[in-house]
């Protein structure tokens, strides 16, 4: 298996744009010899990760480049979950005759469509489709209906929920970032001031935890000296960067590179104090780079 991901990380990054990839590319390593990606396919399993895109492009196109291709677990998905082909929708020649292929518009916003074996197309083409909460979703029923299933695209989920904000005082917010930010449901935490005190910033998913839950198990830490909500919060502050996750700074948690905020909360919470639980929340990628630190 290591000398097939070893084959296909070369090939990924011969044929693809990894080094100089222009904005509307994101940090993708692309392929773009379309034979040659569905033959990687049928031999992998792995489904195809479609993109038409416009290069140069518009500043949607630009948007989706700098937003979703180069969010560092959707780019870890795409280049390991998928097998990831592009076409530019605006250049004459071979990548023309694909648009005419798939009936695809020329000059057209950003499309992903994803290709499983037979060449046969996992999911029906929907257009706009240029938010986390939507490629996501997406992603995730692809490699489904590829009888497949993502170790990394559940990291970035948490991103994806409707969340509420509440700031809860504490006599320190490095013990407050600690002691909250390991709650199920709680996806990200900040250091900050308000009204004077020491605040931790929290957003929540209300469909995994209620305020009242968190409030509950932060005094239990006392560390819920007094909640503030709503127009309360107009006065917060951040606090400086050097306050902000503090127990993950000098671990070798802390060293790993493009960790989403949700990761850094989580990380932070349980990187001194249970190191087992703090793996659960890295993507393979992330595991691998932090076995070399």
């Amino acid at each position: 298996m290591k000398p097939l991901i070893a084959f296909l990380a070369t090939l990924l990054t011969a044929c693809g744009f990894a080094d100089d990839n222009p904005t509307e590319l994101g940090t993708v390593s692309w392929l773009t010899d379309h034979d040659k990606a569905f033959a990687l396919s049928e031999e992998s399993g792995k489904p195809v990760f479609l993109l038409f895109q416009e290069v140069p492009g518009c500043a949607g196109c630009t948007k989706f480049g700098k937003e979703i291709l180069s969010h560092p677990l959707i780019v870890e998905s795409i280049e390991t979950d998928f097998i990831p082909l592009l076409v530019r929708n605006n250049k004459p020649g071979k990548e023309a005759e694909l648009l005419k292929k798939y009936k695809e518009p020329s000059w057209n916003y950003p499309v992903v469509r994803f290709f499983g074996k037979g060449a046969k197309e996992l999911l029906p083409r929907r257009d706009s489709q240029f938010t986390l909460n939507q490629v996501l979703p997406r992603m995730e029923q692809a490699l489904a209906n590829a009888g497949s299933k993502s170790k990394i695209l559940p990291l970035a989920k948490p991103e994806t929920a409707a969340t509420s904000k509440l700031a809860l005082a504490q006599h320190c917010f490095w013990t407050g970032e600690l002691a909250i930010g390991g709650i199920n449901g709680v996806t990200s935490t900040e250091a900050g001031w308000l009204d004077g005190r020491e605040v931790t910033l929290i957003n929540y998913d209300k469909k995994v935890v209620s305020e009242e839950e968190i409030i509950s198990q932060a005094k239990a830490q006392s560390c819920a000296d007094k909640a503030y909500r709503g127009s309360e919060l107009n006065d917060y502050r951040t606090a400086r960067l050097h306050d902000q996750k503090r127990q993950l700074q000098g671990t070798k948690f802390g060293r790993l590179s493009d960790l989403t905020a949700y990761q850094k909360t989580k990380l932070n919470a349980f990187a001194r104090g249970n190191p087992k639980r703090a793996i659960d929340f890295l993507s393979p990628r992330q595991l691998e780079q932090l076995a070399q630190l």
